[in-house]
């Protein structure tokens, strides 16, 4: 049988370090930087890309499904069977169907699961989570910039300020990305000092993570 998934976000951080420093910052132990900016717990938002949904508050440490419920799109999916009979707010088109019973129409095994399957995964909504975090121009200057994110469940691209770093394919690694001043000067400026930078994580159900699919 075929469940969804929930998308879960549990870190991230922007990191920068002077190109010639190498001394670790006590700033937190397991991050080697001079400056880390934490991106958890601030203002994020969630849309899906065919903007069915729109305009939805989110929050990061988090999941899909509780940031649903909190806009009151679901009921709570652990109770009775909300997880299955309120799955097509988050998958899209309900693609089980009626005569979905782990074989064909009468019963046999005629390939209708792998048709089911491949199908489910077509359809599945894109969901986008964004935020925005500020970096001053002169701490920009002889640093290099990274992003930090871990815990991301999982198939999802990384962009800043609309260019893609990087991709993200396992929950259970911790992904550092590079940013450089290509992607920094696209920031805009929010005062005169200081650039504003978008970050967007785009949940793709069209990335292969090698099965690791709830499901599949």
């Amino acid at each position: 049988m075929l469940f969804p998934f929930s998308k879960f976000i549990l870190a991230f951080f922007v990191a920068a370090r002077f190109a010639s420093s190498s001394a670790p910052s006590s700033k937190r132990s397991n991050i080697i930087s001079d400056i880390v900016i934490s991106l958890s717990n601030e203002k994020w938002a969630l849309w899906s890309n065919d903007q069915v949904f729109t305009d939805l508050t989110a929050q990061v440490p988090g999941d899909l499904l509780s940031d649903l419920m909190m806009n009151g799109l679901i009921d709570d999916p652990y109770i009775d069977r909300n997880f299955l009979t309120q799955d097509d707010v988050w998958i899209g088109n309900d693609t089980r169907g009626s005569n979905h019973n782990g074989g064909g129409h009468d019963g046999s095994d005629n390939g209708y699961e792998e048709k089911l399957k491949e199908k489910y995964f077509q359809r599945k909504r894109t969901w986008v989570y964004s935020t925005t975090f500020d970096i001053s121009v002169n701490a920009s200057t002889g640093m290099s910039w990274k992003l930090i994110v871990e815990g991301i469940k999982m198939g999802a691209n990384i962009l800043i300020n609309g260019q893609r770093i990087g991709q993200v394919l396992d929950q259970f690694l911790r992904y550092e990305f590079k940013i450089g001043n290509d992607v920094l000067d696209k920031g805009v400026f929010c005062s005169k000092n200081i650039r504003r930078h978008n970050l967007t994580i785009s949940f793709d159900p069209s990335i292969r993570v090698n099965g690791r699919f709830t499901g599949e």
